[in-house]
This record gives C-alpha cells, sequence and structure tokens, in this order.
C-alpha cells in the first residue's frame, strides 16, 4: 500500500492551520456571549431559540476545544488528525451557513461569517493538500471500506427518502413542512443543504469507494468525522428541547447515539489502513 504522506511545514500551511486557532476564538466568543444574553436570539422562534442556545452549549463545550486539539496534533504532523481536521471544517461550514442565513442580524453576525469565511477556504487548503498525496489513482477496496460505502449509501438514502416525506406532501397539498411551523423560517436550512449537497456526497463518495478511487478512500475520515459531530450534536439537542419544551423524543436520541458510536468505530477502523506518518520525522 503506498504511503499517504504529506508535510506540512510550509509558510501556506501554517497559515491556514493558525487560521483554525482564530476560528475557535470566534466560535467561543459568539457562544459564551450568546449564553450570556438571551436577548440576541428575541427575535427567533421558542423552538429556534431552544436550537440556538442548544448549538452554543456543542459549540463552546466540544466544538472549539476539539477543533483546537485537532490543530495542534496536524502542528506536531500526527496523521490521524489531519485527516479529520478536514471533517471539523466541513460541519462548521454547515453550522455556520444556517446561523449566518437563518438567525436574525444580531451583534456576532460578523462573527457567524469569520467563521464561514475560514472554514471554506481551509477546506479549500485542505483539499489541495489531499490532491497532492503521492500515491495512485485507484486502489483496492478493503472489507471495512466496502462497510463504509454500504453505510454511506444508507445514510445518505434514509435522511433523503425521510425528508422527502416531509417536503413531497406539503407541497401537493400547497402547505409546508410542519419543522417550518416550529422555527417560523422560510426554509428549512437543514433541508437546504442535505438535500442539495450533503446526502448526494455521501452516495456519490460511497459509489467512488466501491470503485476503487483513491481520493474517496482518502477522503472518508472527513465525512465520517462530519458525521459524527453531527450525529452528537442532533443527539444533543433532542435532549436538550425535550428537557426545555417537556416533549422528549427517546427514539431519536437513541438513534442518534448509535450513529454515533457507528461513525466512531468506522473513523477509528479507517484510519488504521489509511494512516501513515505525515513527514518522516514523525515516529
Amino acid at each position: 500500500m503506498y504511503s499517504n504522506t504529506i508535510d506540512l511545514r510550509t509558510k501556506q500551511d501554517n497559515i491556514f492551520l493558525s487560521l483554525s486557532f482564530l476560528q475557535a476564538a470566534m466560535i467561543l466568543t459568539a457562544a459564551i456571549q450568546s449564553l450570556l444574553e438571551p436577548s440576541v436570539y428575541k427575535l427567533e422562534s421558542r423552538n429556534w431559540q431552544i436550537q440556538a442556545i442548544g448549538q452554543d452549549l456543542i459549540n463552546s463545550v466540544l466544538v472549539a476545544p476539539a477543533l483546537v486539539i485537532c490543530t495542534v496534533c496536524v502542528f506536531r504532523n500526527k496523521a490521524k488528525a489531519f485527516y479529520i481536521w478536514g471533517g471539523f471544517h466541513l460541519y462548521l461550514l454547515y453550522t455556520f451557513i444556517i446561523y449566518a442565513f437563518n438567525v436574525h442580524f444580531n451583534s456576532f453576525f460578523l462573527l457567524y461569517c469569520g467563521v464561514l469565511g475560514i472554514s471554506v477556504y481551509s477546506l479549500l487548503w485542505y483539499s489541495s493538500r489531499i490532491l497532492q498525496l503521492n500515491s495512485p489513482t485507484l486502489f483496492r477496496p478493503t472489507f471495512s471500506s466496502k462497510i463504509i460505502a454500504v453505510y454511506f449509501i444508507m445514510v445518505g438514502s434514509f435522511f433523503m427518502v425521510l425528508w422527502l416525506f416531509e417536503i413531497v406532501p406539503a407541497i401537493i397539498a400547497g402547505g409546508q413542512p410542519d419543522s417550518l411551523d416550529k422555527t417560523a423560517l422560510f426554509t428549512n436550512p437543514v433541508h437546504v443543504l442535505d438535500i442539495s449537497v450533503v446526502l448526494p456526497s455521501f452516495i456519490i463518495i460511497a459509489i467512488l469507494l466501491l470503485k476503487g478511487h483513491r481520493i474517496a478512500f482518502l477522503l472518508v475520515p472527513s465525512l465520517l468525522t462530519f458525521m459524527l459531530l453531527m450525529s452528537i450534536t442532533i443527539m444533543f439537542l433532542t435532549v436538550f428541547a425535550g428537557y426545555q419544551e417537556q416533549q422528549h423524543n427517546a427514539a431519536l436520541a437513541s438513534n442518534m447515539a448509535l450513529f454515533s458510536l457507528i461513525c466512531f468505530f468506522l473513523l477509528r477502523r479507517h484510519l488504521g489502513e489509511l494512516v501513515k506518518p505525515l513527514s518522516t520525522n514523525q515516529e
């Protein structure tokens, strides 16, 4: 198997990696200040306020600290950290698109834009570095990679069907999905992002993985990290919203917990097959 090595010691590498520290500081500032100032979300519906506060809690307790730790590990040329670093930025891109476009204008708007912008350019840099890996175009799919491909197809198909079952009847009836009645939004940003980009990407990567395309093999850790963070977030938001509104959804929380465990073990197994030292100096 070819060595998936990459040397992250150029000035450009240092700049892009350092931006993650600034990004984490911006995330923490927006999240903690929003938690301390309830009036930030005064224009949102009750349901959307609860989701925003829950997301702020996740950002301050889990996402920002984990991003800092991951980035420090990448600076130290830890291979596993590099491959999951992209997943953090996929998650932040997804999350802060929602903050920027679906939360009423507030004093943290520029921070939302800053985190979103850094995520975009960090992913562009990350993609360019992945493409520079010295490896062949094709590889022989392993048993683990086939399992991951099947899992991606199942998750992508399941949520696509789930969202369509909510959207299509509303269109036929000339109304709108129930979720919009709760959030008081024009459209559901999760529907937009999932149907347009996220769910098709799972299926596309799965197909490429089964066909033995190396780029798919290299991108799997980022997608699994994104799915892991998203599953944990949905699980927490479900429990948090149930506590706030006294309407518990144990089934959804349990399913998200199961998804989180599956993603964690698949990610761990895949990294074991993928990772080689990022530089010849690494132990």
